[in-house]
């Protein structure tokens, strides 16, 4: 299965009273090693809607996925975050849970709907999930 491409998602602290933070994401998958950058809001900053980048780096085997998040900026509160999650058959989905030293939590990216229509268009006859 190849993930490239572009991909919406949130990621949800363990703590209720903080929200999701969303983000949009760009994977490159070169046979079974992924790599791309990421850009979110970012929660920590005293600035609302500051916007902060990061890189990916990691594997996909199957439908099973691991990449690190490594945040592009000398702040100390921006510390690698371990990602591992499944892609869904359809390769339109992938969630799963993500760890930091200190706290985890869940997240879920979906891919961009143009691509994930043509992609359906060619491996549709070999899926086994529902259509709609």
């Amino acid at each position: 299965m190849d993930i490239t491409g572009f991909w919406a998602g949130w990621f949800r602290y363990p703590v209720a009273n903080l929200s999701p933070v969303n983000f949009d994401c760009e994977i490159v998958q070169t046979a079974g090693f992924i790599s791309g950058n990421i850009s979110e809001t970012s929660e920590l900053q005293t600035t609302p809607y500051f916007l902060i980048s990061s890189i990916l780096e990691g594997t996909i085997s199957g439908r099973d996925v691991i990449f690190t998040k490594i945040y592009q900026s000398e702040d100390p509160a921006y510390v690698p975050v371990s990602y591992e999650g499944e892609v869904n058959l359809r390769g339109t989905e992938i969630k799963g849970i993500w760890k930091r030293p200190d706290w985890s939590g869940t997240f879920l990216m979906q891919k961009d709907k143009g691509q994930a229509q043509q992609k359906r268009e060619v491996t549709i006859a070999n899926d086994v999930e529902a259509v709609g």
